[in-house]
């Protein structure tokens, strides 16, 4: 096997043993598999921002432009809320999921590194994997950041629809104008870090995907 064969190949073990690819199938269908799951989490990180400015637009449009009945602007903007509440739950749930099996595959792969006897073919694995493994240091690190800068955004817009709750009126509408005003301020520097962690995701998912069939 040659240095650039073993290289991918140590990548598509490594990558795919982190998301828990079965271990019946090829180390392509591994890499395909793990370069799958990468794309969910995108188009799942993607919802989010998208979930997110809705919301933020929706509660300055009921602010800003304000109805006679505002019941109906009210209700899109509960749902918008409810809906970034079922995606958050759900990026975590991944992103945690991700960081346990990624802890137990580095952990793995420092243990198996011992059984290769060529020096030469171990030190290429030792620092693809060093390399992998400040990859998923970061993307966990810019996911993190994203939940820090996102809770108190999400925090703030549940409290506006909890008191819209209790005064959907002219004036309880009102009362919210600076909330408003400042989620959509917020919202600028949450989807800078949603971006950041969409970047990361692209980055790994580069290194793993396998080369078309030829």
């Amino acid at each position: 096997m040659t240095k650039a064969r073993f290289f991918k190949s140590a990548i598509l073990l490594s990558v795919a043993a982190f998301f828990g690819a079965g271990c019946s199938i090829t180390g392509r269908e591994r890499a395909a598999r793990t370069s799958s799951s990468m794309e969910q989490m995108k188009s799942e990180i993607q919802k989010l921002d998208d979930l997110l400015e809705a919301a933020v637009e929706k509660l300055n449009d009921m602010v800003e432009n304000p109805k006679p009945d505002l019941k109906p602007q009210y209700e899109e903007y509960t749902k918008a809320v409810t809906d970034l509440d079922a995606q958050l739950a759900l990026v975590r749930a991944r992103a945690e999921e991700m960081r346990q099996k990624g802890l137990a595959y580095f952990d793995t792969w420092k243990e198996k590194m011992q059984e290769v006897k060529n020096p030469e073919l171990k030190q290429h694995a030792l620092d693809r994997e060093q390399k992998l493994r400040a990859e998923f240091t970061a993307i966990k690190d810019e996911v993190e950041n994203l939940r820090k800068k996102s809770g108190p955004l999400i925090t703030a817009l549940r409290d506006v629809q909890t008191l819209l709750s209790l005064d959907l009126t002219p004036k309880g509408v009102e009362s919210v104008a600076d909330a408003a005003k400042k989620a959509r301020e917020q919202l600028a520097a949450v989807r800078e870090d949603a971006r950041k962690v969409l970047e990361g995701l692209k980055r790994v998912a580069t290194l793993i995907s396998p080369a078309p069939a030829q």
